[in-house]
């Protein structure tokens, strides 16, 4: 479904984010009111891509970005999840890996698919895990400012919960890839394959006037 089919449950969704920062920065709760604004720039972000850069993103990611934030902080460090089971933010940080790995995986595969970008399969599922470490290793950066400027510690002040948290990112990332590579290989890939399809058409139809890009590969002739 395209993003202005959500617009109703987009637009209540940061009326509800915005009342909550706004809340909670008058009551001086300014942790969560942080967190709060950075939820509902996340849920904007869909508009400002199709606005400036006529990028559609699936809604479906920007609602899984939102349950991540929410699930990683307000649930994890304020809810007092990362004390009261040990698992749970290796956990997080192994399930939205698989789910951004299959992002990464659809963002190049859209272009791969019709043929608008011409790489190998292989350089694909090598993108598709690139991207996952990355964001890995950005969300890594940003907890350590969070912890910094608001007092939390969502890193257990140890080198150890960052370089679990980097190594299980690594394997949701390495599944997530291989996934893509089993469905373009045509794999049989039960309840998966009508999901990436499903993202893959809406991305398709929404993003008709994109420009074509063509990557050479091999030595020049």
């Amino acid at each position: 479904m395209g993003l202005y089919k959500h617009a109703i449950s987009l637009g209540i969704t940061n009326l509800l984010l915005l009342g909550a920062a706004g809340s909670a920065f008058w009551f001086g709760q300014n942790e969560l009111s942080f967190v709060a604004s950075l939820m509902f720039v996340v849920s904007i972000s869909p508009h400002y891509f199709k606005a400036v850069h006529n990028v559609h993103i699936p809604i479906v990611f920007i609602y899984g970005a939102v349950v991540f934030i929410f699930s990683s902080i307000l649930l994890g460090q304020f809810g007092g999840m990362y004390d009261r089971f040990h698992w749970y933010d290796a956990f997080l940080h192994f399930l939205s890996a698989l789910v951004l790995g299959i992002v990464g995986f659809l963002i190049i595969y859209v272009f791969y698919s019709v043929n608008k970008l011409k790489l190998p399969l292989l350089i694909v599922v090598i993108f598709s895990f690139a991207f996952t470490v990355t964001i890995g290793v950005m969300w890594e950066i940003t907890e350590y400012f969070i912890d910094m400027t608001l007092g939390t510690n969502m890193q257990v002040s140890s080198l150890d919960d960052t370089m679990i948290d980097l190594m299980v990112n690594a394997l949701g990332g390495f599944i997530a890839s291989f996934i893509g590579y089993l469905y373009v290989i045509k794999i049989p890939l039960p309840g998966l394959e009508d999901v990436i399809e499903s993202v893959t058409n809406e991305v398709n139809k929404e993003n008709k006037d994109m420009a074509t890009a063509t990557v050479n590969v091999g030595p020049p002739k």
